[in-house]
């Protein structure tokens, strides 16, 4: 049995277990797996230190304690009703810690290759180097083409103000990101708790609001997810529906309002002191198709994104955590911001796409836009379509990143540059600028698109399936 095989079989198993210990315990687990991994284990090793998943299954469904197997150790997977942290402060420490070992990473990377000339001018500074203005002039200090065993090609490009630029810009939005997140609850209470009954209820609420002259649609919720559908009917239909805690039901939010052209519309919890919430909630919210809105807003603290055949000339969605899922829409812009969790766009038509997620996967799948930009911190970018229509524009920290073209690539302009990473172009007659092993410069014919790529330890790999059948 193989990891993909072990957690699609746990997860089956595990469909009684609350929607918020099922995932906390899959995360875990995964985590255990990438460790393992890291240590030189096989998958097959972990899967027996684990044990098997109906196992795993019994165990979670019996008591809901943490996991202990003789057979070896495994992470803490907290899931009593009666000490855990809130799901968004352990979510918030991860998400900063993790911002803190990346600045750290790269300032280390940055160390390690620099000549003893910068190391001795770094210990006499005064102030201490935390800054990436520090960094910046610390490495433009480092580039001495006669300083013995010092590269001065593989290393001026990281000097450059372009690629500081682009690690800042994609540090500051996950902090930023952080930040929003970390103020939606300033105000939440977290000294003390009263405990909540187990027992759970139907929830169904529900709004109809005529669609004449409605342009705009502004959706924000904390504590379900989102769905966004297409119907025949001249009406925009909300229904939030599922199951909550018996104790809380009366504390549950569900505003929704129409003024002039915007529909707006809250879910969240008006509560003090109650924690340990059960909460397996869907927002739905059906739209007239082929309806062109001015712009669509969404914004979700925990829970899944589905969209399915919006037309919209702007749309923006903002996730703490829960994956994302757009398919067969048609819109101007897309502007994605996300902490944890993974973006999946399929069959869609836009012009400007920009993606940054902090810790997830961005995954495209014939998406046709003029102008791609990505960028993630902890995850991999991949792109799978039949042509290429547009510039592509990728920033990764540790995530490789993957072009898979069907039909042949005319023309274009590519510019890779890594720290550690390497680059795999299966194009044909590309004319190389620059071929080394961290930095490629290459065109075809007039270099009608563009395709940079920027990784700190991440690979390249750009796939062109019709030129290398042709080869």
């Amino acid at each position: 049995m193989n990891k993909d095989k072990y957690f699609s079989q746990l997860e089956s198993l595990l469909q009684r277990l609350s929607q918020e210990d099922r995932k906390e315990l899959l995360y875990d687990l995964h985590e255990y797996f990438e460790t393992g991994l890291e240590a030189g284990k096989t998958e097959e090793e972990i899967i027996e230190e684990l044990g098997d998943p109906e196992t795993i299954a019994k165990e979670m469904l019996a008591d809901q304690h943490p996991l202990q197997h003789q057979k070896g150790p495994l992470p803490p997977v907290i899931i009593t009703k009666k000490k855990k942290l809130p799901f968004y402060i352990t979510l918030s420490a991860i998400v900063i810690f993790f911002l803190v070992i990346t600045v750290s990473t790269l300032t280390g990377l940055l160390l390690v290759s620099a000549p003893e000339k910068s190391i001795q001018t770094l210990q006499s500074q005064q102030e201490p180097f935390i800054s990436l203005d520090g960094i910046e002039e610390f490495i433009n200090d480092s580039v001495d083409p006669y300083v013995n065993g010092f590269d001065y090609d593989k290393y001026s490009y990281y000097s450059s103000s372009e690629y500081m630029d682009s690690i800042e810009d994609m540090i500051d939005t996950s902090v930023n990101s952080v930040q929003q997140f970390t103020d939606q609850f300033k105000d939440f209470p977290i000294e003390s708790y009263d405990e909540v009954d187990s027992a759970t209820i139907d929830v169904f609420r529900e709004e109809t609001i005529q669609n004449k002259d409605i342009e705009n649609i502004k959706i924000s919720t904390v504590i379900s997810n989102i769905d966004i559908v297409t119907s025949e009917k001249d009406e925009v239909n909300i229904v939030l529906n599922g199951k909550i805690s018996e104790n809380i039901e009366e504390y549950l939010l569900f505003d929704v309002q129409s003024q002039g052209d915007t529909i707006t519309v809250k879910v969240s919890l008006n509560f003090q002191n109650i924690r340990n919430i059960i909460a397996n909630l869907n927002l739905q919210v059906s739209i007239p198709k082929d309806y062109n809105y001015e712009n669509i807003e969404l914004s979700s603290i925990s829970g899944e994104t589905k969209i399915d055949g919006l037309l919209t000339n702007a749309l923006s969605l903002q996730s703490t955590s829960g994956n994302i899922d757009l398919k067969n829409s048609t819109t101007e812009q897309i502007k994605i911001n996300s902490t944890a969790g993974n973006i999946n766009l399929d069959d869609s038509t836009t012009k400007q796409t920009g993606i940054n997620v902090t810790s997830g996967n961005i995954n495209m799948d014939n998406v046709t836009a003029e102008n791609y930009i990505f960028s993630t911190i902890s995850g991999s970018v991949q792109m799978i379509d039949d042509t290429l229509t547009g510039n592509v524009k990728a920033t990764t920290t540790s995530g490789d990143v993957q072009l898979d073209i069907e039909k042949t690539i005319p023309s274009v302009n590519i510019n890779f540059g890594s720290i550690t990473g390497e680059a795999k172009l299966d194009i044909d007659e590309l004319i190389y600028e620059t071929k080394k092993e961290h930095k490629i410069i290459a065109k075809k014919e007039e270099g009608l698109y563009e395709i940079q790529v920027n990784t700190t330890t991440g690979d390249f790999t750009l796939f062109n399936t019709q030129a290398s059948t042709a080869n």
